[in-house]
Protein backbone atom coordinates (compact mmCIF):
# COMPACT_ATOMS: atom_id res chain seq x y z
CA UNK A 1 0.00 0.00 0.00
CA UNK A 2 1.08 3.56 -0.80
CA UNK A 3 0.20 6.79 1.60
CA UNK A 4 0.85 10.01 0.28
CA UNK A 5 0.14 13.31 2.22
CA UNK A 6 0.30 16.77 1.96
CA UNK A 7 -0.21 19.32 4.71
CA UNK A 8 -0.18 23.12 4.81
CA UNK A 9 -0.28 25.06 7.73
CA UNK A 10 0.37 28.11 6.01
CA UNK A 11 -2.68 28.76 3.59
CA UNK A 12 -1.69 29.43 -0.09
CA UNK A 13 -3.21 32.63 -1.40
CA UNK A 14 -4.44 30.35 -4.30
CA UNK A 15 -7.03 28.28 -3.39
CA UNK A 16 -7.27 25.53 -6.17
CA UNK A 17 -6.91 21.91 -6.44
CA UNK A 18 -3.27 21.02 -6.35
CA UNK A 19 -2.00 17.83 -7.83
CA UNK A 20 -0.30 15.14 -6.04
CA UNK A 21 0.61 11.41 -6.69
CA UNK A 22 3.09 9.11 -6.99
CA UNK A 23 4.43 7.05 -10.12
CA UNK A 24 5.65 3.83 -10.85
CA UNK A 25 7.76 1.06 -13.02
CA UNK A 26 4.80 0.08 -15.49
CA UNK A 27 6.63 -2.75 -16.84
CA UNK A 28 6.83 -4.35 -12.74
CA UNK A 29 3.43 -2.84 -10.78
CA UNK A 30 0.08 -2.29 -11.54
CA UNK A 31 -2.87 -0.38 -9.33
CA UNK A 32 -5.06 -2.47 -7.67
CA UNK A 33 -8.54 -1.95 -8.70
CA UNK A 34 -10.74 -0.02 -6.40
CA UNK A 35 -7.72 0.22 -4.08
CA UNK A 36 -7.90 4.65 -3.92
CA UNK A 37 -9.34 6.42 -1.06
CA UNK A 38 -8.57 9.93 -0.43
CA UNK A 39 -9.34 12.87 2.28
CA UNK A 40 -9.38 16.66 2.64
CA UNK A 41 -9.52 17.41 5.95
CA UNK A 42 -9.45 21.17 7.45
CA UNK A 43 -9.03 22.54 11.09
CA UNK A 44 -10.48 25.95 11.63
CA UNK A 45 -9.27 28.41 13.96
CA UNK A 46 -10.40 27.70 17.56
CA UNK A 47 -10.95 23.80 16.89
CA UNK A 48 -8.32 21.43 17.85
CA UNK A 49 -9.48 18.24 16.08
CA UNK A 50 -9.82 17.98 12.04
CA UNK A 51 -13.08 18.41 9.94
CA UNK A 52 -13.20 16.04 6.82
CA UNK A 53 -14.46 18.14 3.69
CA UNK A 54 -14.44 15.78 0.96
CA UNK A 55 -13.11 11.83 0.73
CA UNK A 56 -13.72 9.43 -1.91
CA UNK A 57 -12.50 6.12 -3.67
CA UNK A 58 -11.01 7.26 -6.93
CA UNK A 59 -8.47 8.31 -8.65
CA UNK A 60 -8.40 11.74 -9.98
CA UNK A 61 -5.60 10.64 -12.62
CA UNK A 62 -4.26 7.44 -14.03
CA UNK A 63 -1.94 6.28 -16.09
CA UNK A 64 -0.15 2.96 -16.65
CA UNK A 65 2.67 4.08 -14.88
CA UNK A 66 1.01 6.08 -11.81
CA UNK A 67 -1.93 7.56 -10.43
CA UNK A 68 -2.85 11.23 -9.10
CA UNK A 69 -5.30 12.73 -6.51
CA UNK A 70 -5.93 16.54 -5.98
CA UNK A 71 -6.10 18.25 -2.76
CA UNK A 72 -8.40 21.35 -2.82
CA UNK A 73 -7.28 23.82 -1.12
CA UNK A 74 -9.58 26.09 0.92
CA UNK A 75 -7.52 28.85 2.76
CA UNK A 76 -8.55 31.86 4.39
CA UNK A 77 -7.93 33.46 7.31
CA UNK A 78 -10.78 30.61 9.30
CA UNK A 79 -8.49 27.83 8.45
CA UNK A 80 -4.84 26.94 10.29
CA UNK A 81 -4.03 24.13 9.09
CA UNK A 82 -5.36 21.35 5.82
CA UNK A 83 -4.38 18.31 5.48
CA UNK A 84 -4.53 16.46 2.01
CA UNK A 85 -4.08 12.20 2.16
CA UNK A 86 -4.58 9.41 -0.35
CA UNK A 87 -3.54 5.51 -0.25
CA UNK A 88 -3.63 3.23 -3.30
CA UNK A 89 -2.08 -0.50 -3.29
CA UNK A 90 0.03 -1.50 -6.30
CA UNK A 91 0.82 -5.15 -7.26
CA UNK A 92 3.49 -6.74 -9.44
CA UNK A 93 2.56 -7.90 -12.53
CA UNK A 94 4.23 -11.51 -11.98
CA UNK A 95 2.55 -14.31 -10.67
CA UNK A 96 4.28 -16.27 -7.95
CA UNK A 97 7.08 -15.35 -5.49
CA UNK A 98 9.14 -12.19 -6.85
CA UNK A 99 11.82 -10.34 -5.31
CA UNK A 100 14.15 -7.30 -6.48
CA UNK A 101 14.85 -3.26 -5.85
CA UNK A 102 12.32 -1.18 -7.33
CA UNK A 103 11.10 2.72 -6.79
CA UNK A 104 8.47 4.63 -6.35
CA UNK A 105 8.38 8.64 -7.20
CA UNK A 106 6.31 11.12 -5.43
CA UNK A 107 5.01 14.11 -6.56
CA UNK A 108 3.46 17.29 -5.15
CA UNK A 109 2.75 19.92 -7.62
CA UNK A 110 1.25 23.54 -6.47
CA UNK A 111 -0.70 24.95 -9.22
CA UNK A 112 -0.82 28.47 -9.89
CA UNK A 113 -3.22 28.53 -12.76
CA UNK A 114 -5.44 25.51 -14.14
CA UNK A 115 -2.53 23.48 -15.52
CA UNK A 116 -0.07 21.09 -16.86
CA UNK A 117 2.19 19.11 -14.58
CA UNK A 118 3.19 15.39 -14.34
CA UNK A 119 4.90 12.41 -12.16
CA UNK A 120 7.81 11.28 -13.58
CA UNK A 121 9.46 7.98 -12.75
CA UNK A 122 12.81 8.29 -15.27
CA UNK A 123 11.52 7.46 -18.47
CA UNK A 124 8.02 7.00 -16.75
CA UNK A 125 5.41 9.89 -16.73
CA UNK A 126 1.90 10.48 -15.77
CA UNK A 127 0.56 13.70 -16.99
CA UNK A 128 -2.32 16.19 -16.29
CA UNK A 129 -3.64 18.27 -18.79
CA UNK A 130 -3.77 21.92 -19.40
CA UNK A 131 -0.52 24.65 -19.09
CA UNK A 132 0.08 26.21 -16.02
CA UNK A 133 2.92 28.21 -14.00
CA UNK A 134 3.71 25.91 -11.06
CA UNK A 135 5.89 24.76 -8.41
CA UNK A 136 6.52 21.10 -7.14
CA UNK A 137 8.52 19.17 -4.77
CA UNK A 138 8.59 15.54 -5.04
CA UNK A 139 10.92 12.19 -3.49
CA UNK A 140 12.47 9.19 -4.67
CA UNK A 141 12.39 6.05 -2.73
CA UNK A 142 14.20 2.80 -2.98
CA UNK A 143 12.14 -0.25 -1.50
CA UNK A 144 12.48 -4.21 -1.86
CA UNK A 145 10.14 -6.73 -2.43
Amino acid sequence: MIALTGKWKSMPVWRLSDAYGASFDKDIWRTVEGSAYYEDKVKYSGNSTFTTLGSGRNFSYTGESGVGFNADLKGGIIIKEQVAAAVFTIEHKEQGNQSGLSQIQSNYYHIKGSGSVGLTFGALSVSFSGSANNDSRGTLKNFYY
